[in-house]
């Protein structure tokens, strides 16, 4: 049996956990393309979807998909679950949560509005190096 990937990613009985990065998008389906459908492919691009169809699914990669668990109007909310994401990496978190997803066909419009980083994954990052005070001067 093969695995429909989209669907797959939106659960709106899920709750997030602290621990994981939260983004809140507006998006805007292409014609023919469900609310719920779009959502799943940007949740699905964005993680450890692909665009074929699988066959088969190590267990590990359900462990790492991002979770669509609120759509409100054009609005929805994925949760990504930390694991997904090295350790300090930036450039990787920003290239998962706003790179590619952004050329996808089933979406008239797409855009990243907030990433809720999670005390976890900012401890990684050990700030600017004079401080906000040496910032500003």
């Amino acid at each position: 049996m093969a695995i429909d990937w989209y669907m797959d990613f939106v659960d709106l009985r899920y709750e997030p956990e602290q621990d994981e990065i939260i983004c809140l998008y507006y998006f805007e389906p292409a014609e023919g393309i469900s609310r719920e459908e779009a959502a799943g492919r940007i949740a699905s691009e964005s993680s450890t979807g692909t665009w074929t169809t699988l066959h088969t699914l190590p267990p590990r990669m359900r462990d790492l998909q991002a979770t669509v668990f609120e759509i409100d109007g054009n609005y929805v909310k994925i949760s990504y679950p930390l694991a997904l994401w090295d350790e300090g990496n930036a450039p990787q978190l920003l290239s998962g949560i706003a790179g590619n997803i952004f050329g996808m066909k089933a979406l008239l419009n797409l855009r990243l509005i907030d990433a809720t980083l999670p005390a976890e994954y900012i401890r990684h990052f050990k700030g600017p190096h004079f401080g906000n005070e040496g910032i500003r001067k």
